[in-house]
C-alpha cells in the first residue's frame, strides 16, 4: 500500500493546502530538497517489498514551506518519509542531496557505505546520512532489513545533529528497538493531518520533534555506559528495561517498589538492578528518585501549589523527608527553589543524583 506523494497539478496541490505566495519572496530561486526524478526507479523497487509506506511533499509544497516566513518551522522540516518491510532490492546512492536521512533498522540486515568506509547494519540500529555526502545504502540480499526512515532539512539541523550525537562516531549508532520511537514513526508515515498548510507542516515537525526526542534520552552509544565485550549483553537488555522505564515514569506518584518492576521484568531484584544499571549507567533507586526531582522542579515552578502537595503528588507521606531529599540534590530548599523561579524563571539544569 502506497500514498501516491505527487499530482499532475501542483498548483492545485497549493491551493488544496492553503498554502500562502509572498510577494517578497522569489521562489524559482530556491533550492528545493528533492528526489522527484528518482520516484519511478523507487516506487520499482518498492514492488518487491513486503509492505512498504512512503510519503513525500510535492515539490511545490516544498517550496511554500521553504518560502514560509515563520521562524519556528524553518527549524526542522521533514519533505520525505516512511516505512519499508523486509525490502528485497532496496537500493539507494546519492551524492549531493540537501538533507540528512536518518534510518531506524528494526528487522533484517543492511549495509551502508559512504567516503569509502563500509558498515553492517542490523536491528536497533540508527543510521544517519549526512546532508551533501556521498552515501549509498541497500538491504541484505538474504535478510532484508525492514526501516524506518526520514528525510531532514532545515536551519537547527546541525544544531539537531550536534545534540543527538549523530555524527561523533560516524554514521551507526546502536540505540535498541523501542516501541514509543516505533509509534511515532508509524504515526510520522500514516497518520496524515488534515490541517494544511503552516499547520499542516507543523504537525509533520512536531511528530519528527517527538522522534528527536525519544533518542535523546538514550545514551548517544551503548559503549558509552559499558565496555565493549559487554555491548552483545547490553543490547538485548535495552527493550525489556526501555518497557521498565515507561512503567517507572508512569509512577512518580508512588514509592519506589523495586519487587514491583522486577517482576514486571521478570527477574529477580539484583537481576533487574543489574540489567538497568547495564542500560542507564545508574540503579533504579537512584534513577527513580532523580525523575521525581525533575518533576517536583515543574512543579514548584507553578504558582500556588503548597510544598505539602508537592510531596504528596510524588508519593512521600512525609513533606520534611521530601524537603531534605530536594535540598541535597538541589543545593536549594524547595521554598527558596521556587521563589527564585517564580521571580526569575530559568530552565533547570539536568540533575545527577548522587
Amino acid at each position: 500500500m502506497q500514498a501516491d506523494p505527487h499530482s499532475n497539478n501542483p498548483e492545485k496541490d497549493s491551493a488544496r493546502h492553503g498554502l500562502r505566495r509572498r510577494k517578497n519572496r522569489t521562489p524559482q530561486k530556491t533550492i528545493v530538497p528533492t528526489e522527484s526524478e528518482k520516484e519511478e526507479q523507487n516506487t520499482q523497487q518498492m514492488r518487491t517489498f513486503g509492505a512498504h509506506y512512503h510519503w513525500a511533499l510535492p515539490d511545490a509544497e516544498r517550496r511554500c514551506w521553504l518560502n514560509d516566513g515563520s521562524s519556528m518551522l524553518a527549524t526542522l522540516r521533514v519533505f520525505s518519509y516512511g516505512h519499508f518491510v523486509q525490502s528485497k532490492g532496496h537500493l539507494w546512492e546519492r551524492t549531493h542531496l540537501q538533507e540528512g536521512i536518518l534510518i531506524y533498522c528494526t528487522d533484517g540486515k543492511g549495509f551502508y557505505w559512504q567516503d569509502g568506509h563500509e558498515w553492517e547494519v542490523h536491528p536497533g540500529d540508527l543510521l544517519y546520512c549526512p546532508p551533501s555526502t556521498h552515501h549509498r545504502y541497500w538491504a541484505d540480499e538474504n535478510q532484508p532489513w525492514t526501516i524506518h526512515w526520514m528525510h531532514l532539512s532545515g536551519d537547527a539541523l546541525p544544531e539537531y545533529e550536534s545534540l543527538l550525537g549523530l555524527l561523533e562516531r560516524g554514521p551507526l549508532r546502536h540505540i535498541g528497538i523501542h516501541d514509543n520511537i516505533k509509534a511515532d514513526f508509524t504515526r510520522l508515515t500514516l497518520e496524515h493531518s488534515s490541517a494544511s498548510g503552516e499547520l499542516y507542516w507543523f504537525s509533520i515537525q512536531s511528530i519528527a520533534l517527538a522522534i528527536l526526542g525519544h533518542i535523546a534520552e538514550l545514551p548517544h552509544h551503548i559503549a558509552d555506559i559499558a565496555d565493549i565485550a559487554d555491548i552483545a549483553d547490553i543490547a538485548d537488555s535495552y527493550g525489556p528495561v526501555q518497557k521498565i522505564i515507561t512503567l517507572m515514569r508512569n509512577s512518580l506518584d508512588q514509592p519506589y517498589d523495586a519487587r514491583r518492576f522486577s517482576r514486571e521484568l521478570g527477574c529477580s531484584e539484583r537481576h533487574f538492578a543489574r540489567q538497568f544499571r547495564s542500560v542507564t549507567g545508574m540503579s533504579p533507586g537512584d534513577w527513580f528518585i532523580q525523575r521525581k526531582l525533575e518533576r517536583a522542579c515543574a512543579l514548584l515552578s507553578q504558582p500556588g501549589i503548597r510544598i505539602k502537595d508537592v510531596a504528596t503528588l510524588l508519593g512521600y507521606s512525609d513533606s520534611f523527608y521530601f524537603s531534605r531529599l530536594f535540598k541535597r540534590a538541589i543545593h536549594s530548599s524547595p521554598q527558596t527553589y521556587r521563589r527564585k523561579q517564580l521571580s526569575h524563571p530559568t530552565p533547570q539544569a539536568p540533575l545527577k543524583y548522587k
